[in-house]
């Protein structure tokens, strides 16, 4: 009988940590949306404190806030990149419950406006390892099954350049993220099922 509580316990504690983790595994807007375009964001620490930055084509950088709003490289935005025209927006613009909110406005061929995050459908919410995405938070150090390394790393050059080198030691890159434990608790959990009925088997069979 303990036994068999143990084991519902268990997996209940497992089931219960695997489905609030996604909830709480949500991604910087602003840094979503630079990397998405094909930029690099790095943070800086500032009299204000961190502060993240969109690095774009040649040497242009800005805060990637003030990016993701409008308010600076307007010449490297989405709706430059796709050729439209844009405009700050405020409020209901945005698309958000917020009347204080400052965003930027692609304005589409037939007059209609759609803020920038909204129109490129970015999603905020961290991936999963396994998912054969490949997105911000994955990198080939703690999900290589989404994001293999490039052939061309084979040493560690201990370089902040938006990329993870596998060779390097833990803490040696800065752009190595800590591997997330909670990507590996499906197989815990199903190994978990499998020994606890394994388990209960064999005791009743030996009763």
């Amino acid at each position: 009988m303990e036994a068999s509580r143990f084991c519902l316990w268990s997996m209940l504690v497992l089931f219960t940590a695997s489905a609030v983790t996604p909830a709480q595994a949500l991604r910087n807007p602003s840094a979503v949306y630079c990397v998405t375009l094909g930029y690099a964001y790095e943070t800086k620490e500032t009299a204000l404190g961190t502060v993240g930055f969109c690095k774009m084509t040649g040497s242009a950088t800005c805060p990637a806030w003030d990016f993701l709003q409008g308010k600076c490289g307007t010449d490297h935005s989405y709706c430059a990149q796709k050729n439209l025209q844009q405009r700050s927006g405020k409020g209901r613009e945005c698309e958000v419950d917020n009347k204080n909110a400052e965003c930027l406005l692609c304005i589409l061929p037939d007059g209609s406006v759609r803020e920038v995050s909204h129109l490129m459908n970015l999603s905020v919410v961290e991936g999963v390892c396994g998912d054969g995405a490949c997105v911000v938070g994955e990198n080939s150090q703690n999900c290589p099954r989404d994001c293999p390394p490039p052939r061309h790393e084979t040493a560690c050059d201990k370089q902040k350049d938006g990329t993870c080198d596998p060779n390097c030691k833990t803490g040696k890159d800065p752009d190595c993220a800590t591997p997330n434990a909670y990507g590996n608790l499906p197989y815990i959990l199903i190994t978990l099922i499998a020994l606890c009925a394994a388990f209960l088997f064999l005791r009743k069979r030996r009763k």
